[in-house]
C-alpha cells in the first residue's frame, strides 16, 4: 500500500499599515474576505469527518483508498485528528463532489 503524496505550500504575507499608528503589521491570515481562517478550518474539519463517514463503508475502507493506517482513518472518522494536505488533494482529485464539499461555497 502506497501513501498519498504530501503537499506543502509556502505562503508569503505582506505587511499592511495600521491607519491609527502608521506602523506596518501583518495580516491576520490568508483569507481576507468575509470568511476567517479559523471558521474555515472548523468547516474543513467537519466536512472531512462527513466525507469519511458518508462515502466509505468503514474507516478501514477509507484507509485503503487513501493509503493510510487503519488507526489514522479511524481518527479521521471520529474527528480526533484531521488529514494533511495530501489526502485532501487526493480526495478532491478522485472523488466527485469532494472539492465542493470540502471547500464549501467559496
Amino acid at each position: 500500500m502506497t501513501a498519498a503524496p504530501s503537499v506543502s505550500v509556502a505562503v508569503q504575507r505582506s505587511p499592511r499599515i495600521n491607519n491609527s499608528t502608521g506602523t506596518p503589521e501583518m495580516s491576520s491570515g490568508i483569507l481576507s474576505g468575509s470568511e476567517k481562517p479559523r471558521s474555515f478550518e472548523a468547516h474543513l474539519r467537519d466536512a472531512w469527518i462527513e466525507l469519511i463517514n458518508k462515502h466509505f463503508q468503514s474507516p478501514e475502507h477509507a484507509a485503503v483508498f487513501f493509503g493510510v493506517s487503519e488507526k489514522t482513518a479511524r481518527n479521521w472518522a471520529s474527528g480526533s485528528c484531521g488529514p494533511r494536505g495530501g489526502p485532501v488533494a487526493y480526495a478532491m482529485k478522485h472523488m466527485p463532489g469532494a472539492a465542493q464539499m470540502l471547500l464549501g461555497d467559496t
